[in-house]
């Protein structure tokens, strides 16, 4: 039997477009694990740095993060808090390894978070969690509801 006339078949593929909370829960989910690695004792800066390059690329998934254009996304404020978050512990590493241009360009990048960004998702009033909060990245998980 010849296959001419038929329609080659196509690789069943999960290309479904994952949605922007799912995005942002993998997000957290990784840097829980990134906060849990840097504040160990035995702190692997090797695998730190690797953990915190994973997370800057998943936040080029994010959409609201600047420049931004567009409607506000439902997400926007926790997708605002975890990338500012992401920065400051970058800038804390680029401490901890003695790279200074790391830090002086970590600390440009947070100044948007701190400046324009303040009032859009309340970043100053939530600057540092209190005694016996629940950390900030955690925070964002619950407001995204379970699983």
């Amino acid at each position: 039997m010849s296959d001419e006339g038929q329609e080659p078949q196509t690789v069943a593929r999960s290309s479904v477009p994952r949605t922007m909370e799912a995005k942002l829960r993998t997000a957290v989910t990784l840097f829980e694990a990134f906060k849990k690695e840097y504040d160990s004792p035995t702190c692997d800066v090797d695998k730190c740095t690797a953990m915190l390059n994973t997370l800057k690329l998943r936040m080029t998934e994010f959409t609201s993060l600047p420049p931004f254009s567009g409607p506000a996304s439902p997400t926007m404020q926790q997708e605002l808090m975890l990338a500012r978050e992401i920065l400051e512990h970058a800038a804390l590493l680029s401490i901890r390894m003695r790279d200074i241009p790391a830090f002086e360009r970590y600390v440009a990048q947070l100044k948007v978070y701190y400046n324009d960004f303040a009032s859009v998702a309340r970043l100053l009033a939530l600057a540092r969690p209190r005694r016996g909060r629940a950390p900030r990245s955690s925070v964002c998980l619950a407001r995204l509801g379970p699983r």
